[in-house]
C-alpha cells in the first residue's frame, strides 16, 4: 500500500511539472520533497498514520520551518477507520490527508471539514450568520430550536466557534446562505520554530559550530545538520568508505530539492569529493577560524570534483 502511495504520488508530481527528490530508502522524517513555482512540500507517506512517531513528526515540521515548505501526512487509514476523500485529518499539528484529498487540493478543490474527536468539523462565517439572523429578526433562541440546538450554542457559533458539519449545514437551510467556510490545511498550527543546539555529542559539529554557525540536528533526516551561513549548508558525519559514500550520495539528492551546499566528515577517508559533495577529514576543521573560510572551500571543491 505504502509503496503504492509512493507511487501515485510521484507520477502526479511529475506530471504535473514539480522538481522532487524522494528518500524512501532512508529512515527520514520525509520521503518526498517537491516543489514549483508555488508550492513546496515535504510529504510523510504511512501505510497507518497511527505508526507515525512524534520524534518523526517533530523534525518534520522543523524542516518544513527552516526551508518555508508545507508539511503533508499522506495515508489511506489509521488503524481505526479508513481516510475520506475531502477531509483533512491531524496528527501531531501535521495535516493528514488522503492521497486522493490532497491531488484534490492542487487541482483547486477545496477543503470544507476537518475531523475531530470522532466527529466532522467545520468553520462558519460568523459575521455573516450573525448579520443574516439579525435581517430575519430571530432571537437566538428561536434559529436554535430551528436546527435543535441551544442559544448558547448559536452564541458561540456567532464568535467563531467551530460546527458540527451536520448542524451548520441545517444552519446553511435555514439562513439561506453559504456558511461553511473552505479550510486552508496548510495553516492548521502554523510551523515549529528552528532549532539551534548548543551542545554537541559529535566533536566534528562542535567544531564546526564554534566556527560561528549555527546548527539544527536531526536524526531523522537526510542530513545530521544543516546551518545557513547564507545558503543551506547540509552536513553527514561517516566512517566506514561504503557509509561515507552512501551519506555523500543522498546529500546529492537533498541538494537538487532543498538548494545549497553539503559536506561529509570522516575521520581518516582520503577522497577529497563524491559527485559534488566536498568530504572533510575532521582534522581538516581545526585549519579554519570562520565559518566563511570552511564555505569558501566546500564550494571550491564542490566545483573541482574528482
Amino acid at each position: 500500500m505504502r509503496e503504492k502511495l509512493l507511487q501515485e504520488l510521484s507520477h502526479y508530481f511529475k506530471q504535473h511539472g514539480f522538481v522532487i527528490s524522494t528518500f524512501t530508502e532512508f529512515k527520514s522524517c520525509f520521503d518526498i520533497a517537491a516543489k514549483n513555482s508555488h508550492h513546496f512540500f515535504v510529504i510523510k507517506v504511512l501505510e497507518n498514520a497511527d505508526s507515525l512517531r512524534e520524534e518523526q513528526a517533530s523534525e518534520l515540521k522543523k524542516v518544513a520551518s527552516i526551508f518555508h515548505a508545507n508539511p503533508v501526512l499522506i495515508s489511506e487509514k489509521t488503524k481505526a477507520f479508513s481516510l475520506k476523500k475531502g477531509i483533512a485529518y491531524e496528527r501531531y499539528g501535521i495535516p493528514l490527508i488522503s492521497v486522493q484529498t490532497f491531488e484534490g487540493i492542487l487541482q483547486k478543490n477545496p477543503i470544507y471539514s476537518k475531523f475531530f474527536k470522532g466527529r466532522e468539523i467545520v468553520e462558519l462565517d460568523s459575521e455573516l450568520l450573525k448579520k443574516q439572523r439579525a435581517k430575519k429578526d430571530w432571537s437566538l433562541e428561536e434559529l436554535g430550536h430551528k436546527i435543535g440546538a441551544s442559544a448558547e450554542t448559536i452564541y458561540r457559533y456567532e464568535k467563531g466557534e467551530k460546527a458540527e458539519k451536520q448542524k451548520a449545514e441545517k444552519l446553511e437551510q435555514k439562513i439561506g446562505e453559504r456558511l461553511i467556510k473552505q479550510i486552508n490545511i496548510f495553516n492548521v498550527t502554523g510551523h515549529q520554530p528552528i532549532i539551534f543546539e548548543t551542545r554537541f555529542s559529535e566533536s566534528a559539529l562542535g567544531k564546526i559550530h564554534d566556527l560561528g554557525l549555527d546548527l539544527a540536528l536531526f536524526g531523522h533526516a537526510p542530513f545530521k545538520a544543516m546551518g545557513q551561513p547564507t545558503e543551506p549548508l547540509f552536513i553527514n558525519l561517516g566512517k566506514e568508505k561504503k557509509e561515507i559514500q552512501r551519506k555523500a550520495l543522498v546529500l546529492e539528492k537533498t541538494k537538487t530539492i532543498f538548494k545549497g551546499h553539503s559536506l561529509v566528515i570522516s575521520k581518516e577517508y582520503k577522497l577529497k569529493t563524491i559527485q559534488h559533495t566536498p568530504i572533510f577529514q575532521e582534522e581538516e576543521l581545526d585549519s579554519y577560524t570562520k565559518i566563511h573560510q570552511l564555505l569558501e572551500e566546500v564550494k571550491k571543491r564542490e566545483k573541482n570534483k574528482k
